[in-house]
C-alpha cells in the first residue's frame, strides 16, 4: 500500500451519490518532454504522478530533510490522506535547499535499481548499488513543485 502524489493544477471536482454530496479538489496527470526521467523508474516516466509505499515516501522525507513538509508530529499527512494542499514558494525553497544538500553530497547517480530477478535458484539484484533513488526523488518533486508554482492557476499536491 501506499500513496500517489499528483503535481499540477488542483481543480474543484463534486459528485452527488445516493443524495450525498462529496466535493474536493483533484490534480491531473501530465507528462512533459523535459520532466526528470530516471533510470528504472518506468511506473512514473516523465509524469507528474509518482506511488511511493508509506514507509518509502516517509523515510525519503526524513533522509532528505523534508519530514516537515509533509507530516505532522504523529506521522500524518498535514493535508490528510487522500488530500490536497497548495504549493506555496516558501515549500519550493525548502525542497531546493534539501535537494542542493543531498546532491552535494550524492556519489551516485539518481535512478532505482531493478528489481530482483530469480536466477539460478536465488534473488539476484543486478544493480542494487548503482543508483541514488532518494535524489531522483528529491529532483523529480522540485522539478513538478517550481513546475507548478510557475504554470498552474492552482498549484497543489494532491495524494490518493
Amino acid at each position: 500500500m501506499g500513496y500517489t502524489f499528483t503535481i499540477g493544477n488542483a481543480t474543484p471536482w463534486h459528485d452527488k451519490e445516493d443524495g450525498v454530496l462529496s466535493a474536493g479538489w483533484r490534480v491531473k496527470g501530465v507528462t512533459l518532454d523535459d520532466a526528470p526521467e530516471f533510470p528504472n523508474d518506468d511506473m512514473t516516466g516523465k509524469s507528474n504522478s509518482r506511488s511511493p509505499s508509506y514507509s518509502g515516501w516517509s523515510d525519503f522525507c526524513k533522509a532528505v530533510g523534508i519530514y516537515s513538509l509533509f507530516y505532522d508530529d504523529h506521522g500524518h499527512l498535514h493535508y490528510g490522506h487522500p488530500g490536497c494542499r497548495l504549493i506555496t514558494p516558501e515549500d519550493i525553497c525548502v525542497v531546493s535547499a534539501a535537494r542542493a544538500k543531498w546532491q552535494a553530497k550524492a556519489t551516485l547517480p539518481p535512478g532505482f535499481a531493478k528489481y530482483p530477478e530469480f536466477i539460478g535458484g536465488e534473488w539476484v539484484h543486478p544493480d542494487i548499488d548503482k543508483y541514488d533513488p532518494q535524489l531522483a526523488r528529491v529532483l523529480w518533486l522540485e522539478f513538478w513543485m517550481s513546475w507548478a508554482l510557475a504554470n498552474c492557476e492552482t498549484p497543489a499536491i494532491q495524494n490518493t
